[in-house]
């Protein structure tokens, strides 16, 4: 049976993890339960400080990585959702945005992949020199499921339905129209995010390209260079 938590509690599996219930009781049974959230859905508790950080956050990793939660409820420092690692070919690792031309890749090619299980590498742009064309920090165009035309990602009028988005689907590697519920945005009622607001204090207000960013999460998938 699926295991499915209100929006005010998480999953969190204990095969690494020991967390005390409301009784007190500790449970270490690896399996996953329902626990209260120790942040904010926009927040993860980072053990080391003990406190709940912005995914962006500086202090917390370097190199341009960003916090992530994974699903022993770890916070964990990578690149950002979008990007890949790449080596710059000074034994630095960096993190390369996808379906861009990156630091190495030929005229004409940008960072992407021959199929779902294969790793990032230069190819020909899947829409012929879109990516190449587009304003730095925009999102990329993919080709559509439907037809192969192409769109870039999150574009809703004109290209999708009313209520749905266009987004990438991984195993295909093409873009689809998606409600923002099946693409993983969590949706809050005015009894959540009030309680929320009375539990957290008031939700953060996020700049432009912050917020940008939290829509390229769902946008795209999670990847590594050789992954």
């Amino acid at each position: 049976m699926e295991l499915k938590c209100s929006s005010l509690l998480i999953i969190t599996l204990f095969a690494t993890l020991v967390i005390s219930n409301a009784q007190g009781v500790v449970r270490s049974d690896h399996k996953g339960h329902c626990a209260p959230r120790l942040c904010p859905p926009d927040r993860i508790f980072v053990p080391a400080t003990q406190q709940c950080h912005d995914p962006q956050d500086t202090s917390v990793c370097p190199d341009s990585r960003e916090l992530f939660l994974t699903a022993y409820g770890t916070a964990i420092c990578d690149c950002p959702v979008g990007t890949v690692e790449s080596s710059n070919g000074l034994n630095v690792v960096v993190c390369e945005p996808i379906l861009s031309k990156g630091h190495f890749c030929k005229e004409g090619q940008v960072i992407w992949f021959k199929d779902f299980n294969s790793p990032a590498q230069c190819l020909p742009d899947p829409c012929h020199g879109k990516n190449l064309q587009r304003l730095p920090g925009s999102l990329p165009f993919v080709p559509s499921q439907n037809n192969g035309e192409c769109h870039q990602l999150g574009q809703t009028s004109g290209v999708c339905l009313p209520g749905l988005i266009y987004a990438l689907h991984l195993p295909t590697l093409s873009g689809v129209c998606e409600t923002l519920e099946n693409l993983g945005y969590e949706q809050f009622n005015q009894t959540d995010l009030a309680f929320l607001n009375r539990r957290y204090g008031k939700t953060v207000v996020k700049n432009n390209a912050l917020v940008d960013n939290f829509g390229q999460m769902q946008l795209f998938g999670t990847w590594s260079m050789g992954y």
